[in-house]
């Protein structure tokens, strides 16, 4: 047929069908011929997502080696060898190769997310093909194939309806809306038209809940909207977090320090002739593991996992490391709304008779229970007629039920018809008794261009039609309504009353169904058009309920400082109605729609960005602009979302928040965080968590980094007074990788400071800003000059002396880091016991080779009385930084 090898037309929905076959040179009786259907295959492929830019496994695992700080790492290991000091080269090895399988780990799992988009093809789907409805692996599918629709399937590839028969289909995986979306095919909508509302066209991955429909295949593959999301997936680059950035700075920064260090010691041993060639190597390759932290990352990894495990606690899965620390600097908590702020179950809450007017309806989701009130007072099911007639129409006039074998209960067909069985429920009657009480003879069923259902049942051996569907075409129907008991005229000005009332509940964010009924008479048949001269009952108003406890949780979140906004596929004004009742602060904000977006340009966009509250009606690339908008305005940005579509942007996030229960695998692939309980208080916990965590990160850095400080200022001194070293490599390495890391990683374990969510997160200090660095200046100083006293009293021992002061009091030390401004009597010296386990066993293991293995750090076992004197005196330093906190807590 010579079909164009591009079709880069996306806007078949402003299309008519005509047009539509035209441009796809398909017939939409017979389908494709076979040949042209080879042909098809052959220019677009097979109907099949497929990986792009995703990483191999040697590519993840040199991602880990090729960072500076393991670079540096691996700098001291390969010296060592050279140089002959295999054991100091071997332990730095084994540290490494540690810090790299746990990163491999963590990271392996992002390239399994293109696999599940994947794993969501259909397999089977039905076309019309040289004039036979025929059923084909989906993969085969090609652009003009002509889909057969019916209740069940999934759909195969995007496509342009062109018939529709009651046709529904449940897109929220796409578009995050709650409630299946009424189809039409005769329909031509405006360009501009987002994915949410095209109701002539269906896209791969959705599935039809109820009616019939023929389409036309306009995108198969990649070319898809799924295959867009997958494309977006693949391509949206992971950003290293902030802390991987100040690691970075951090190694740079020293390693310019232990170079600069190492070559003048080097030139300068040489010049003066203090020591040989040979041995100035030795003592600058001595000075470079003193300044060299082997610890920190090994620490810095602990630490993040003891957060990982305590967010577990808290049913807040991590799936990268990183995440923990990046959540402690959220400044902006993007979130969906359907299943994260609100239950993902439709829920009629409200009910409007005109001998009553609003009704209140308790209770939640798919539970049954709840009551029904007016003015405080309960209403059941046999004390109001209009009410019993509401309850009677609402069951009957339904072909949807509840599942209560399953906990949570799910709906059985329509949600929105699940909804009204349950009102059944809160009336005080078993909508079950209805159903066998009258029997259904007749269905009218629903069609979108009716917008409405009718059913005939029996009743009192009379036939009574009930009718339910859009308020405005109920009214249309309608020629009475009923009054306590009493059936009025309903005349123009009534009507318009009523309408008025139903937009007025539509405002705030309710969906609302309109509800009549008539008696037939004995001579009419049910195959008449009998949906007229109705008897108008009343509405009933359904909205998706916010969770209970998210009010309280975006409380907390916004008096630490972090701004929630809303970013939903539903309408605007039903986002607006949830915000309102969640407390999300309006005032002086705005809702922006996924068309004005459309309209808005990248830098207009970063210009209002913190002045909007709600993003409504959005795609999954608005999505992505938004958190691009955001990170360009320089926050750290969690996103929260459960569906395929929400994907690409969990994973540009800084954070990406999945929901456990309700996500898809995709969402979860993509996240760095899964709340296991679907709680949005289980962020705001989380991010208390990351505050926590990277407090007691950057106490672990201050206290290691302060160590080697010390230790450069005692070997540099030893060359320079001594002529020779006071310690040896083995002794710093030891201190540095066994000595020191246990109290640091202890710190990790430091409880939460009170008001750590009461400050914002511009709060947090750097890792190492100007007043940390005075700060390892200053307990370098003093921990050099503690050493160089204890080894002086002993010169006989010095070397052993130094070693064992320098290791006791960086351990001494490691309390005043538990609080780098607050008193030890205003903390609580057993408040973090871990602390006091870990000072125990590592000055236990700073100890025993002097005793046990002498040889290891060619040291020279102490007198009992020694050890004693050397304890008090390097315990100075925790007297000495009490006073400096009573003096300044500006550093560090």
């Amino acid at each position: 047929m010579g079909l164009d090898n591009t079709l880069n037309n996306d806007k078949w929905h402003a299309l008519n069908t005509r047009e539509v076959l035209e441009k796809l040179k398909t017939d939409p009786k017979h389908g494709l011929p076979d040949d042209e259907v080879k042909e098809r295959l052959r220019i677009y492929g097979l109907n099949e997502l497929t990986a792009k830019g995703g990483r191999s496994l040697l590519k993840i695992i040199l991602g880990q080696i090729l960072n500076l700080f393991m670079l540096l790492l691996l700098s001291a290991a390969i010296i060592a060898i050279i140089v002959g000091e295999t054991s100091d080269a071997y332990s730095i090895i084994a540290i490494m190769a540690i810090m790299i399988f746990a990163g491999v780990i963590q990271e392996y799992r992002a390239e399994k997310t293109l696999e599940k988009l994947k794993s969501m093809a259909i397999p089977k789907a039905r076309v019309l093909r040289n004039g036979r409805l025929m059923e084909i692996d989906s993969r085969q599918i090609v652009p003009g194939d002509i889909l057969i629709l019916s209740e069940g399937d999934r759909v195969a590839a995007d496509a342009r309806l062109i018939e529709a028969r009651d046709l529904s289909v449940d897109e929220s995986m796409l578009t995050g809306e709650s409630h299946p979306i009424a189809k039409k095919a005769d329909v031509i909508l405006d360009p501009l038209t987002p994915l949410a509302d095209r109701i002539n066209m269906v896209y791969s991955g959705t599935y039809v809940v109820r009616g019939t429909g023929k389409a036309v295949v306009v995108a198969t593959g990649m070319k898809t909207e799924l295959g867009r999301i997958a494309q977006m997936v693949a391509e949206t680059a992971e950003e290293k977090t902030r802390l991987h950035v100040e690691m970075d700075k951090l190694a740079k920064q020293l390693g310019g320090v232990i170079i600069g260090i190492a070559v003048a010691v080097l030139i300068l041993a040489i010049i003066v002739g203090a020591a040989s060639p040979i041995e100035a190597l030795l003592t600058s390759i001595a000075l470079a593991v003193a300044a060299v932290p082997e610890g920190l990352p090994a620490v810095l990894t602990m630490i993040l996992a003891l957060g990982v495990m305590r967010m577990a606690r808290r049913n807040a899965l991590v799936r990268r490391l990183g995440a923990v620390e990046s959540l402690g600097r959220v400044t902006v908590i993007a979130t969906d709304k359907t299943g994260t702020l609100t239950r993902n179950e439709m829920t009629v809450t409200r009910i409007w008779l005109p001998s009553k007017g609003v009704l209140e309806i308790s209770g939640s989701g798919y539970l049954r229970e709840g009551k029904i009130t007016y003015n405080g007072n309960v209403l059941r099911y046999g004390e109001l007629e209009e009410l019993d007639l509401l309850i009677e129409n609402s069951v009957l006039c339904n072909n949807s039920d509840v599942d209560y074998s399953v906990n949570p209960p799910k709906p059985i067909g329509d949600p929105l018809e699940a909804a009204l069985v349950v009102l059944a429920y809160k009336s005080g009657i078993d909508p079950g008794v209805i159903r066998r009480k009258y029997r259904r003879i007749h269905e009218i069923p629903f069609s979108s261009e009716r917008k409405m259902m009718s059913v005939v049942i029996e009743k009192d051996n009379k036939r009574i039609l009930y009718s339910k569907g859009a308020p405005e075409t109920i009214l249309s129907k309608s020629r009475y309504y009923i009054v306590n008991g009493v059936i009025k005229e309903l005349n123009k000005e009534k009507k318009e009353e009523f309408l008025g009332i139903a937009e007025e509940l539509a405002s705030k964010g309710l969906r609302i169904l309109g509800h009549g009924y008539r008696v037939l008479g004995e001579d009419e048949s049910e195959q008449e058009n009998i949906e007229n001269d109705l008897v108008f009952i009343g509405f009933t108003g359904f909205i998706d309920p916010p969770r209970p406890e998210v009010p309280g949780a975006i409380k907390k979140a916004i008096d630490a400082g972090i701004n929630v906004v809303m970013v939903t596929g539903d309408h605007a004004i039903t986002a607006k109605a949830v915000a309102e009742m969640i407390g999300l602060p309006l005032e002086g904000k705005t809702v922006v729609t996924g068309r004005e977006l459309d309209l808005m340009g990248d830098e207009e966009l970063e210009k209002i960005i913190d002045n909007v509250a709600v993003f409504a009606r959005v795609s999954p690339e608005h999505k992505l602009r938004i958190v691009k908008a955001f990170k360009k305005k320089g926050h750290v940005v969690a996103m929260t979302g459960d569906g395929v579509n929400d994907a690409p942007a969990l994973k540009l996030a800084d954070v990406g928040v999945a929901m456990g229960l309700r996500g898809t695998d995709v969402a979860r692939e993509a996240a760095d965080l899964i709340l296991e309980d679907d709680n949005f208080a289980t962020i705001v916990a989380a991010v208390e968590e990351g505050r926590t965590s990277y407090n007691n990160i950057r106490k672990s850095t201050l206290y290691l980094l302060s160590a080697n400080v010390a230790e450069v200022l005692v070997v540099l001194g030893s060359i320079l007074l001594l002529d020779k070293l006071l310690l040896t490599p083995a002794m710093i390495l030891w201190i540095n990788l066994v000595t020191d890391s246990l109290p640091a990683i202890t710190l990790g374990l430091e409880p939460p400071e009170p008001d750590v969510m009461k400050k914002p997160p511009t709060a947090l200090k750097p890792l190492l800003g100007k007043t940390g660095l005075y700060f390892l200046g200053y307990i370098g100083v003093v921990l050099s000059l503690l050493t160089w006293f204890s080894a002086s009293l002993r010169p006989l021992f010095a070397a052993t002396a130094a070693y064992l002061a320098l290791s006791i009091s960086e351990l001494a030390h490691s309390f005043n880091m538990r609080s780098p401004d607050k008193s030890l009597l205003e903390i609580g010296f057993t408040r973090n016991k871990y602390h006091i386990l870990g000072y125990i066993i590592a000055a236990i293991i700073a100890i025993a080779p002097i005793y046990l293995m002498p040889w290891l750090l060619k040291a020279t076992p102490l007198p009992l009385i020694e050890v004693i004197e050397i304890f008090i005196i390097t315990h100075i330093i925790i007297v000495i930084e009490e006073i400096r906190k009573r003096v300044t807590t500006k550093i560090p």
